[in-house]
């Protein structure tokens, strides 16, 4: 053996050593890869938006208030950014403004196939128009950065539709599948 000439207490230090760096390398490429490799790829993605005049698909609208529709894709490593925004924006709104969340498993998802990508939010005002649709934030994760929910409900609680089409997004997206 190469370290039989070494004292006890070296090959204890030098096996100390090599397991160390062997544990560093390890962790350095687990983070690399999961980091940078499998979450990155979904970061900072484009995703076109363009849905000029979309309807609520039909039996969805209540004249009298706007409708929130949060689209998510559980499989989607962005959710777990999405997910805490979204409950955020939820609670903040209006008692009387109708939310809910449409997951790409849902059998209703089809009716929003023209959605490119998740996770994305879609608001109509009260009379049925198309205010937003896009990512619920500004930022490469969706749900840090600017609210974008909350600027336009903002707008629509004043009477101020702003009929703000985000058509072209960047962030952290998946595509929208069903």
């Amino acid at each position: 053996m190469p370290f039989d000439h070494l004292p006890p207490i070296l090959r204890r230090h030098w096996l100390a050593a090599t397991i160390t760096l062997l544990w560093l390398g390890v962790t350095a490429y687990g983070f690399w890869y999961f980091e940078w490799q499998w979450q990155r790829r979904f970061e900072n993605q484009h995703a076109s938006f363009d849905l000029t005049g979309r309807p609520p698909p039909s039996g969805l609208l209540s004249l009298e208030a706007p409708l929130v529709v949060h689209f998510v894709d559980a499989d989607c490593p962005c959710t777990r950014f999405a997910e805490p925004h979204i409950e955020a924006v939820d609670a903040h709104l209006d008692p009387e403004v109708r939310t809910m969340r449409i997951y790409v498993t849902d059998p209703q998802a089809g009716a929003f196939d023209w959605i490119p990508a998740s996770p994305a939010v879609a608001i109509w005002d009260r009379h049925g128009e198309l205010a937003y649709v896009g990512p619920h934030s500004e930022g490469a994760f969706c749900g840090q950065g600017d609210d974008l929910v909350a600027r336009v409900m903002g707008h629509l609680q004043t009477g101020n539709n702003p009929r703000w089409l985000n058509r072209e997004a960047i962030g952290c997206f998946c595509t929208w599948e069903l």
